[in-house]
């Protein structure tokens, strides 16, 4: 298999024991289980209005550049904006151990049934095709000029936007895979016809499943720690039918303490 791209400006961790996590509802866990594979969302749906956004610094430099042909710069904007829908991106959390923070988030989104996939970057990058970008995110302030040390992103980082996120979000400490796919476009159309006619006829994909060897993928999956016992059953059952052979286990963050 010939290797895969990782992403210039936030590059993998030459570590490929590096644990990650996917947290996840179970809606979410049994749809994986039953497609066996993973789902990459188009990133301009995703929750932060920022996805592939550029920083100030970027914007300026863009118009410096350009200053003979503002129409042009104004336009390579237009460009990044629309370009969102042509990349979908799947999202794990890095980090040695579980995080108090990420169950939080998805324990108390559905009365505590949720579970969380661990895996590593190696088993990641086994299991996803050559198409895949894998890239760390990197979190920076997007409103610095830069003489402040704002980022300057090179034109030619098309996909460098969807691996920086704002410093508020630096918590997630985020890997993703990115895929990018974009519409068949005619000998005279450009990017934002062939995009308006996809979206006019139904063919504007919301997401991308790409499928995944799940038990080469899959170290362990974890229940949340609140999670009563007929849902920790209920995972495990689940897992068990759909050929799952990591093991399950409930997450052991909410065992009390000794003095």
């Amino acid at each position: 298999m010939a290797s895969k791209e990782k992403h210039s400006r936030c590059p993998v961790h030459n570590d490929s024991e590096t644990r990650i996590w996917r947290y996840s509802n179970f809606a979410k866990f049994v749809s994986m289980l039953e497609s066996r594979s993973l789902y990459f969302t188009r990133s301009d749906l995703l929750q932060d209005k920022f996805e592939g956004a550029t920083t100030v610094a970027t914007v300026l430099e863009r118009f410096k550049r350009h200053q003979d042909a503002r129409s042009h710069a104004l336009e390579l904007g237009e460009y990044a904006k629309l370009r969102r829908m042509c990349v979908f991106i799947n999202c794990w959390h890095m980090n040695e151990h579980e995080s108090a923070a990420m169950w939080k988030v998805y324990g108390d989104s559905v009365v505590n049934q949720a579970i969380v996939i661990q895996s590593t970057v190696g088993r990641l990058d086994a299991v996803t095709d050559t198409d895949v970008v894998l890239g760390v995110v990197d979190y920076v302030n997007y409103g610095l000029l830069a003489e402040q040390g704002g980022a300057i992103l090179e034109p030619s980082s098309d996909f460098a936007p969807f691996f920086m996120k704002r410093k508020s979000f630096a918590h997630e400490q985020e890997l993703r895979a990115m895929i990018s796919e974009y519409p068949t476009q005619g000998p005279e159309e450009s990017l934002p016809q062939a995009l308006l006619k996809a979206a006019e006829i139904g063919e504007l994909k919301s997401g991308i499943r790409k499928s995944v060897d799940l038990n080469l993928l899959i170290e362990r999956v974890l229940v949340c720690p609140a999670a009563e016992n007929w849902f920790y059953n209920l995972v495990k059952e689940v897992s068990s039918k759909y050929g799952v052979t990591a093991r399950v286990e409930q997450s052991e963050m909410d065992i009390g303490p000794l003095f």
